[in-house]
């Protein structure tokens, strides 16, 4: 392939890129070299670069040259992320209660901080499976006694996985 005078070597390492062109044309394209980071990804990263001047120019036959520029990548509060089931969630009859227990929230960025979670239905009653649940969880609006259709609390993220269930 060719861009603006250069021509792009093929590699199957996505990592590297390589090519071959004029000075003017080489300077341009490394002016506009773009970094992004994988995601999630936060940590020290390098870039490492190799130039051959292939003997053409002067005496002494090939002469090339590397650098390693550093990269630090700094952490991002990334929003929570929910984990669902895919399948709607089904109940043939009245009062059946209907585990939820493929629901969970995850912090990508690795913290095991406190949440603030709601949780709501329109037609059904919500309350927790669990008679004793973990002591960080604090209620801010309803409670899992009285099967609410709507409730919010704090808790650590490990102790808010808490199995819920839902009454029709």
């Amino acid at each position: 392939a060719t861009i603006a005078g250069l021509w792009i070597q093929e590699n199957h390492d996505e990592s590297i890129v390589e090519w071959k062109g004029k000075l003017e044309f080489t300077n341009a394209a490394l002016s506009r070299i773009v970094y992004r980071g994988d995601p999630n990804f936060h940590g020290d990263d390098k870039l490492e670069m190799f130039v051959s001047d292939q003997g053409c120019d002067g005496d002494g036959g090939v002469l090339t040259s590397s650098v390693v520029i550093p990269i630090v990548v700094n952490s991002v509060n990334d929003r929570p992320a929910w984990t669902v089931p895919w399948d709607p969630v089904l109940c043939s009859k009245k009062d059946l209660y209907c585990s939820l227990n493929d629901v969970s929230v995850q912090d990508l960025d690795g913290h095991a901080s406190v949440m603030y979670i709601g949780v709501r239905v329109e037609q059904g009653r919500l309350s927790f499976s669990d008679a004793e649940l973990p002591s960080s969880i604090q209620f801010s609006e309803g409670d899992w006694q009285f099967r609410d259709k709507e409730f919010r609390f704090y808790g650590l993220l490990n102790d808010a996985n808490v199995l819920v269930l839902l009454q029709l």
